[in-house]
């Protein structure tokens, strides 16, 4: 397993069933990679671009309607 952190993001990357997949906060992507580098390259471009701060910003907010 291979973690990633970077603007205060952890990120996993994952091998399952001969391929590689990203986990976030615990939560495993549907994405598959072929290689680590693959993976890793895609991690970088999902914090970069501000998509991974929205997908825990989203998961936080499901979180919290699950305890109420």
């Amino acid at each position: 397993m291979h973690h990633i952190r970077q603007k205060k993001i952890h990120l996993e990357v994952v091998p399952k069933d001969g391929a590689y997949l990203l986990r976030v906060d615990w939560q495993p992507g549907k994405q598959r990679f072929m290689s680590v580098n693959e993976a890793k390259a895609k991690a970088f471009e999902i914090i970069e671009s501000g998509e991974a701060d929205k997908y825990l910003a989203n998961l936080a907010a499901r979180r919290a309607k699950r305890q109420i």
